[in-house]
């Protein structure tokens, strides 16, 4: 197999590696050797070695059916892990949410309860109307202080340059 650069072997490999066939990751192996030697591949000569090491594994996986099995089992204790320890994680239990914002959930969820639904469609818009307005003046303010500054004012209002050329363009520009 012959690759015109790394980033095509790179990707031919990510795409197909569970379905290629022991012999034919030996092919890609033996073509990431050639291209490993062409001189104007050294700069990525490190990259091509970690490819090849990659496939090494994949031919390893393939041949030893109950590694495969064992790195996915470390993979799922690893992904549970990550999830308990993670609070806001959507596969934790109810009570790992922080009080303040399970109050929050309350508060909404009395606020609407008797409410039809039409209702509370027009006072959630209600709502986000007076957070836009709200927004709009932060903006201004922040504007004016910062004389015009785009990158000044992404820093005060904590947001990137573009959001902040975006915000100026929503709420000045008629």
């Amino acid at each position: 197999m012959l690759f015109n650069s790394y980033i095509d072997a790179r990707m031919f490999f990510q795409r197909n590696k569970n379905f290629l066939t022991e012999e034919k990751l030996l092919q890609m192996i033996e073509g990431l050797k050639e291209l490993r030697g062409k001189e104007e591949f050294l700069v990525q000569k490190i990259h091509i070695n970690d490819l090849i090491i990659d496939a090494e594994h994949q031919i390893d996986l393939i041949n030893n059916p109950e590694l495969l099995l064992h790195i996915q089992k470390e993979e799922r204790k690893e992904k549970e892990r990550r999830a308990k320890s993670n609070p806001y994680h959507p596969l934790t239990p109810q009570e790992s949410i922080k009080p303040k914002e399970l109050k929050l959930k309350e508060s909404i969820n009395n606020k609407y309860k008797d409410k039809p639904f039409i209702l509370i469609i027009n006072n959630i818009s209600d709502e986000i109307n007076l957070l836009s307005k709200i927004e709009k003046e932060a903006v201004k303010q922040v504007r004016e202080l910062a004389g015009n500054n785009k990158t000044k004012m992404a820093k005060v209002l904590g947001i990137s340059i573009k959001g902040t050329y975006d915000k100026i363009k929503r709420y000045f520009s008629k």
